[in-house]
């Protein structure tokens, strides 16, 4: 008979712990992927807008409205580029503690787990031992029967 794990029920507690923080931990990481996307794309179209800009004050004559036009666009990109980095950061922030709770739940079920394998070759040996003895008594009552002669 195999003996129940008594601290089963606390294993399997971590073990779902361990599960809902590796979920979490994957939806987390393809928000922050999609937020560097959004980064990289602001960034992208800044550097564009910038070399228009650049480019319209090397040329001859100067359109005033449409560099003004352009570069009050590039000064809203740059803020709206700002509150995604802050964005990101926090982001990052959030999957590096999410990463922390993670390894240290996964440490605690690993933990467990060592324990119950401890047991159960604890267990293990002494069923050996158990079943050793029996052999050891069968053995022995069948000895002292034959030497008495109840057994052929």
């Amino acid at each position: 008979m195999t003996a129940r794990f008594r601290l089963q029920p606390l294993l399997d507690l971590r073990r779902q712990r361990t599960e809902a923080l590796e979920i979490q931990l994957a939806a987390l990481e393809r928000q922050r992927k999609g937020q560097v996307a959004r980064v990289e794309r602001l960034r992208a179209e800044l550097a564009d807008l910038a070399a228009f800009i650049h480019a319209a004050h090397r040329q001859g004559p100067l359109d005033l409205r449409a560099v003004s036009q352009a570069r009050g666009y590039y000064d809203t990109l740059d803020r709206q580029l700002a509150r995604e980095q802050a964005t990101l950061e926090t982001l990052t922030r959030q999957a590096e503690q999410l990463r922390a709770a993670l390894v240290a739940a996964q440490q605690d079920q690993k933990a467990l787990e060592k324990l119950k394998e401890r047991e159960e070759e604890r267990a293990a040996r002494e069923a050996q031992a158990q079943e050793r003895r029996t052999s050891d008594e069968i053995a022995t009552v069948r000895f002292n029967l034959r030497r008495l002669g109840s057994l052929p």
